[in-house]
């Protein structure tokens, strides 16, 4: 008996690629937020080259939602209500932390309203993007499994070709074609299912190693390269980050390599890697807080005073290993609220089916 669950436990290897993708965001984060005079210097070029992985971090989050997304049999309203739940007791010490540092100033009716609900009102982006493609997941997955493997590719292709290649080279990257966060969650996501539905036919993770180092080396001789033809143009100084975005070619294979990457490695599984993989969502939550930013990025950590100082590579790991350890905390209580709420959550999703198909019903009359 034991040979056999340990078999059917789940490797670790994706779970090692959440922690990897949370800390690039959290890397991204201390970038943007923190208040650094962004002139050049050594300080600059490792901002930068620290911040390139960001938006990677955030496609990989997108494909593993695709990837085991695909593999879903039935769509869950518990599920549903308990990531509503979570984001909403994030968005709650959020409020909390800043009645309790700024005594409330920047708490209005309107921000009180968006902070009671955070997904209508896009506090985090990516959570309302994440609920809109998990309510849409039925539908578009029926329409990717019904795909022949051909057809499939050649959706992959015109997804590129009308929202990371063109607007890439039209010099309209975040615009272009009508370019929108949205659409390019479920861009990723129809990846993520695919490399689920067809595994690479390499078996050897060495050539996706080699794509990885490829995009690095690619993406630093492209920081070095902006910042010195910056400092003889103010055009080119201004659009120096023009290249770590979602939709960026090098960043687009970088993500899909890194996925393919660790979807082949053999990592056995790990329970304390699979405990703080569980918590990388509640690290989002807690520090892209719209509340709780002023207080990592300019009151705790500070970053902006170590920039040409040796002294903001220790400021940077320590600002990680602070985002990613108190976030985890939180998520810990959060899941213990939710456990105890888990009578009354039920009851609310019974209620919320029952009406759902009433209505469903009702339209099907008409």
């Amino acid at each position: 008996m034991k040979n056999k669950s340990a078999k059917h436990l789940r490797k670790s290897n994706l779970e090692w690629l959440r922690i990897i993708a949370i800390i690039m965001i959290i890397s991204y984060h201390y970038v943007v937020h923190s208040e650094f005079d962004f002139q050049v210097g050594a300080g600059k070029v490792f901002l930068e080259i620290v911040s390139y992985g960001g938006k990677a971090g955030v496609n990989i989050f997108c494909l593993l939602m695709g990837y085991f997304g695909i593999k879903s049999s039935k769509f869950s309203v518990e599920k549903l209500i308990k990531i509503e739940e979570q984001i909403l007791f994030f968005s709650m010490i959020g409020l909390l932390a800043n009645i309790l540092f700024f005594k409330g100033n920047d708490v209005s009716t309107l921000t009180l309203l968006k902070s009671f609900f955070p997904v209508i009102f896009e506090q985090y982006w990516f959570m309302t993007a994440y609920v809109i493609v998990y309510l849409m997941s039925p539908f578009i997955n029926r329409l990717l499994l019904s795909l022949e493997k051909e057809t499939y590719i050649k959706l992959l292709v015109l997804e590129l070709l009308l929202w990371g290649i063109i607007p890439f080279f039209s010099l309209q990257e975040t615009t272009g074609m009508g370019f929108t966060q949205l659409i390019w969650f479920i861009v990723m996501y129809t990846f993520g299912a695919y490399m689920r539905l067809y595994k690479s036919k390499t078996s050897s993770s060495q050539r996706y190693f080699k794509l990885v180092l490829l995009c690095i080396i690619t993406m630093l001789i492209i920081i070095v390269t902006l910042n010195i033809l910056g400092i003889y143009s103010q055009v080119i100084f201004n659009h120096i980050t023009y290249f770590r975005w979602s939709n960026s070619p090098v960043i687009i294979v970088f993500s899909l390599s890194l996925f393919r990457l660790f979807e082949q490695l053999d990592i056995q599984n790990s329970v304390i890697i699979n405990f703080i993989a569980r918590g990388t969502l509640g690290v989002y939550l807690f520090h892209e807080n719209i509340f709780m930013q002023p207080i990592i990025w300019q009151n705790i950590i500070c970053g902006e005073k170590y920039i040409n100082n040796i002294w903001i590579l220790i400021n940077y790991i320590l600002a990680v290993i602070f985002v990613l350890i108190v976030g985890e905390v939180i998520d810990l209580v959060q899941r213990a609220v939710s456990n105890r709420t888990s009578g009354i959550r039920s009851k609310i999703c019974r209620w919320m089916e029952r009406n759902f198909y009433k209505t469903v019903n009702l339209f099907m009359k008409l």
